[in-house]
């Protein structure tokens, strides 16, 4: 009778370097990864992520090249992890506002005041290079079935936070009950993102007329306030 032979313990894949595969990495509580990726978010503050070299992840973070390919498989997933993190911060930060509002508010109108306030600073021309960095998200995801996954299952945490949210709403009778909250709520991630269309080199749409559609589209499309119930402030 043959014994069989033990089975050889199970690694990580490897790419065609020998590394472990891209998002094969180690652990994510690590101070060399985390210094690499503060790295790699402020260098993103100010370039395109096609524009984030080896050496100047190197410099910023002070890390070394083996020890970024020790947490690392490449650049890449690197980039990829930091655009992530920038994401979801900015997700975090967009459903506390609205979250905060919903339960501050006192009337329709005071919810409507709100909204303003938060389209002005969520649409505010200066944070153009957060959109950006958002769209090369999405494209990157395209190319890679992992970053696609990941990025599915953020983007669906604030579908469904913006959903809930709009529940709310509509449960105080402050938004029309006809509006699938899913829909809504995907709409307003959609505004966003697009007031990258309106801020194209030389042909930049003025704030206070996107402000103004979205305004619109909230408080007479959503919320069933007659025109003009709010008074216009070219500000918001």
């Amino acid at each position: 009778m043959q014994t069989k032979k033990p089975k050889p313990a199970t690694r990580p894949p490897l790419n065609k370097r020998g590394r472990p595969r891209k998002h094969q990495a180690q652990g994510d509580d690590h101070p060399t990864r985390d210094a690499l990726i503060r790295a790699a978010l402020a260098l993103l503050e100010t370039l395109h992520p096609e524009d984030i070299t080896l050496d100047k992840i190197l410099v910023a973070s002070g890390v070394s090249k083996g020890s970024l390919y020790h947490q690392f498989s490449e650049l890449d997933a690197l980039i990829d992890e930091a655009l992530l993190l920038d994401f979801s911060r900015g997700v975090q930060a967009d459903i506390a506002a609205i979250a905060h509002l919903t339960a501050q508010a006192q009337s329709k109108i005071e919810l409507a005041q709100g909204l303003r306030v938060v389209t002005r600073i969520s649409q505010d021309p200066a944070l153009k290079h957060r959109r950006l960095r958002r769209a090369s998200l999405i494209l990157r995801a395209q190319r890679d079935r992992v970053l696609s996954q990941k990025l599915i299952a953020l983007q669906n945490t604030l579908t469904q936070a913006l959903s809930r949210l709009i529940e709310a709403g509509q449960n105080k009778r402050w938004i029309k009950q006809s509006f699938s909250p899913r829909a809504a709520a995907t709409l307003i991630q959609a505004y966003s993102l697009g007031r990258l269309i309106g801020q194209i080199e030389g042909n930049e749409l003025p704030p206070s007329e996107w402000n103004a559609m979205i305004n619109t589209i909230i408080e007479q499309g959503m919320m069933g306030l007659p025109g003009g119930t709010l008074i216009d402030d070219q500000a918001s």
